[in-house]
């Protein structure tokens, strides 16, 4: 296997709207990994010189069968705040045809953000993508150098630098990580001050088809309260994750 390393600045944090959430529109602390995979979608488009969509199929998706596996790692403080914004839609009253005028409204709600501060001479955030052939690591890390957005339309990012290699999966059952993973692939609970997120499993669910997704719990080894990474020490189900280390980073891949 082969790993992608992503480094990137924010120019002032992220939103990513919460799958199930409420007319607040709470947002993710961290870009999940659906996110991620679809900050690739413009590189993959222009590299390919297709449309990002495509028959009815995005680039985000053609690319998402590329990725095994996706890690994340932030390392700037983040936090959460919420901006009373107005919202515009129009209603159709449910009448005849011939009598429907539609009209304008309007709402005032709270939209979530993360905001993020000072990683102190260290990239914002860092993402691994995993990819099992080499020539796929080789298109992930060609898309990558286009990101120019995570998340919504204003959530900026510059890559600061992008480099692969190759991924050594060992027998060992017990590691420890700086980087997000499943929940349900460690043996022993966790506990402690970390990071825990109820987001899309994108390896069973296509990107952007969320109608019917179940959620999976997401650990994210950053301490919430001193606002930093914090490395966690797990130990694994062998039969369904596997340890791997690469670029000087140690990954919890699901098999």
């Amino acid at each position: 296997m082969y790993y992608v390393k992503v480094l990137m600045k924010l120019s002032w944090g992220f939103t990513g709207r919460k799958l199930f959430s409420s007319k607040s529109r709470e947002s993710y602390i961290v870009p999940p990994p659906t996110t991620l995979i679809g900050a690739l979608s413009y590189g993959y488009a222009r590299l390919n010189k297709i449309p990002e969509e495509d028959g009815g199929l995005s680039s985000a998706e053609r690319i998402r069968k590329l990725i095994y596996s996706v890690h994340e790692k932030i390392n700037a403080p983040v936090a959460q705040y919420a901006d009373i914004s107005k919202i515009w839609f129009v209603s159709i009253p449910h009448t005849k045809r011939a009598e429907r005028r539609p009209t304008a409204k309007y709402d005032a709600v709270a939209v979530g953000k993360a905001y993020k501060g000072v990683s102190r001479g260290e990239p914002d955030f860092e993402v691994l993508y995993i990819a099992r052939e080499q020539d796929h690591a080789k298109v992930i890390a060609s898309s990558a150098h286009s990101i120019i957005r995570v998340g919504g339309s204003y959530g900026l990012i510059s890559v600061e630098d992008v480099e692969y290699g190759s991924l050594s999966c060992v027998s060992e059952s017990e590691a420890s990580t700086l980087y997000s993973f499943w929940e349900d692939l460690v043996l022993d609970g966790l506990s402690g001050d970390i990071l825990i997120e109820d987001i899309v499993d994108y390896r069973k669910a296509s990107i952007g088809s969320y109608v019917e997704s179940s959620l999976r719990r997401r650990v994210y080894p950053y301490s919430k309260s001193m606002m930093k990474p914090v490395e966690v020490h797990v130990k694994i189900d062998p039969r369904r994750a596997m340890i791997c280390r690469g670029g000087g980073e140690v990954v919890i891949v699901e098999r």
